[in-house]
């Protein structure tokens, strides 16, 4: 099983290669009259410009680090911070141009076609960012880990250059995280500013020229900077565990602990924990295909719900795949509880409950009624007590994780003196 991360990076060229087939798809949808595909161009052009400035100067910020990791801690951990660096760029520019690209062509859908179409294009051409994310982030992820296998002799103590990978994944997504976010606030309060205030005219009224430089700044906010943060969030939990594994101490303890290891050579164990977050990231990206693609069997009912149920299935595929995982490896079933049913439970209190509150608060049709919307809210904080309840028991060599989400009053509290639960 371990011998399966070597095709980690074809994994990751294959969703790139679906990502481009879904982007191909979108591009093809009819995008409406010649008035709207003027506000389409005039975004998409706007948007362009913008990361074309941003990462023209980034790169010189990307050369100086480069020079300075090179002299001052090694070339290799350079050149994989050049390439972390990289991937993050390519990844807001591909979801950047789908959805401005995107936009105009859900509107032609939702007026002609109605409800289940406009969903499936712009669910598709959301895909492509997140495709983009998840295939440029193991194709790097498992390009260093066999180059680190083949040329750096597979050793523990040699997987420290994979570190710098993550890091240019980071210096990126700190830009244009920050960078896209100031743009669209300034953009948003100066439209509202000259539209509202001077002129008096509506919110996002085409005849305001500043809701473009708004729409242009949702765009480089909310998709080229969320994807660079989630981009280096992605690679930095991955490579974080492969650190992990790399410099854990094997004692006596350990193996007394998990009896499945005894008998194995403490680099082995630690190769086997080295290999199985590549593993898990390579059977959740397959399991994304399949969850992508579900979305032609819900569209046609609520909207929010098809989004929920793709998101289930994906998983329900994730955990069936961790078992499979977890025991080819002989890896102790504590990783999987560590994984598997947290997420779930994550999924079901954070991605439905909560959002099925806000739905009910903002006016949409949901099955609680207005006045449990408390009760709600502490079923979901119990989820999450159960979750981290079963990462503390399962998951005793991981017991940091469950400490690191866990929850605590911090001196919080309601008129009657109950705690205010909230997460650390």
């Amino acid at each position: 099983m371990q011998g399966l991360t070597v095709y980690a990076p074809f994994i990751g060229i294959l969703s790139l290669i679906i990502a481009w087939l879904i982007y191909n798809y979108v591009k093809k949808q009819p995008n409406g009259t010649p008035l709207m595909q003027e506000l389409e161009d005039a975004i998409h052009t706007g948007a362009m410009a913008f990361l074309k400035r941003e990462y023209s100067v980034l790169i010189i910020f990307i050369a100086i680090v480069f020079l300075l990791l090179g002299w001052g801690i090694a070339w290799k951990t350079a050149i994989a911070f050049v390439t972390g660096a990289f991937c993050s760029m390519v990844a807001g520019f591909s979801g950047m141009t789908a959805a401005t690209r995107g936009n105009s062509r859900t509107a032609e859908a939702a007026n002609k076609f109605g409800q289940a179409k406009a969903l499936n294009v712009s669910y598709f051409s959301g895909s492509v960012m997140g495709l983009a994310v998840a295939g440029l982030g193991l194709l790097g992820l498992g390009f260093w880990f066999w180059f680190w296998q083949r040329f750096w002799g597979g050793v523990p103590s040699t997987a420290q250059y994979i570190n710098g990978f993550a890091m240019g994944a980071s210096s990126i997504a700190l830009f244009a995280r920050v960078g896209g976010g100031v743009y669209t606030k300034a953009a948003d309060v100066g439209a509202d500013l000259v539209g509202k205030v001077e002129a008096g005219i509506p919110e996002d009224d085409p005849r305001n020229p500043g809701v473009i430089a708004d729409n242009v700044g949702d765009n480089v906010g909310d998709i080229a900077g969320m994807g660079a943060d989630i981009f280096e969030s992605f690679v930095g939990s991955v490579i974080a565990t492969i650190a992990i594994g790399a410099t854990m101490a094997i004692t006596p303890d350990f193996l007394a602990q998990f009896p499945i290891l005894k008998g194995l050579d403490p680099v082995a164990i630690k190769l086997k924990y080295m290999a199985m977050p590549i593993l898990i990231v390579m059977a959740g990206l397959l399991s994304s295909f399949v969850g992508v693609f579900s979305i032609k069997v819900f569209q046609k009912g609520n909207p929010a719900g098809a989004l929920r149920y793709t998101t289930f299935v994906a998983a329900i595929i994730f955990v069936i795949l961790t078992i499979i995982v977890t025991k080819s490896l002989g890896m102790p079933m504590g990783a999987f509880w560590a994984i598997s049913p947290c997420r779930i439970l994550h999924l079901r209190s954070s991605g439905q409950t909560y959002c099925r509150a806000d739905q009910d608060r903002s006016g949409y049709r949901y099955h609680c009624r207005p006045g449990r919307r408390h009760a709600v809210h502490m079923a979901s904080y119990s989820r999450y007590l159960y979750c981290h309840l079963c990462r503390l028991f399962y998951c005793r060599h991981l017991w940091y994780r469950a400490f690191s989400g866990w929850y605590a009053c911090h001196g919080r509290r309601n008129n009657d003196g109950r705690c205010l639960w909230s997460h650390r």
